[in-house]
């Protein structure tokens, strides 16, 4: 083994002894994952905590809790009413459309009746054969 380097000592005994290794390793990633490495706390270590000390610790966290609740009720109800005023805008928006399209039906509509009694009066005046009817169909191109 000229020019080879050494392993680490752990590296043999994984090589040697997979079992040991593969144990090992999924040792690890359960100290690793949250849940595991809390049950094993509460199951080792928590049962030297005094019963003052634990009953403490949980009221401390039924009043973190009780916050978080708190807190998620003034937002729910913050998202609520912000909803309730976007409908409103949105059901305003959406009748001031509704009118501005009538009024847009309206006014092609009232259009279309200028243009044709305007086409129907140039008609007229093509019909009369003047001087002051050539001065007012020239007016009335304009």
């Amino acid at each position: 083994m000229i020019g080879s380097k050494p392993h680490p000592d752990g590296l043999m005994v994984a090589r040697e002894h997979p079992a040991l290794g593969v144990g090992f390793a999924i040792s690890a990633a359960f100290l690793v994952m949250r849940a595991p490495r809390r049950f094993l706390f509460r199951q080792t270590l928590g049962r030297f905590q005094s019963e003052e000390a634990r009953y403490a610790s949980a009221e401390k966290n039924v009043k973190d809790l009780n916050l978080s609740v708190d807190l998620l009720k003034k937002e729910s109800i913050k998202l609520l009413q912000r909803t309730a005023l976007a409908e409103k805008e949105m059901k305003y928006g959406h009748s001031e459309l509704m009118s501005t399209g009538t009024q847009l039906q309206r006014l092609a509509k009232s259009s279309y009746k200028v243009e044709a009694r305007a086409a129907d009066l140039i008609d007229r005046l093509r019909d009369i054969p003047s001087r002051e009817a050539l001065a007012l169909r020239a007016e009335a191109r304009i």
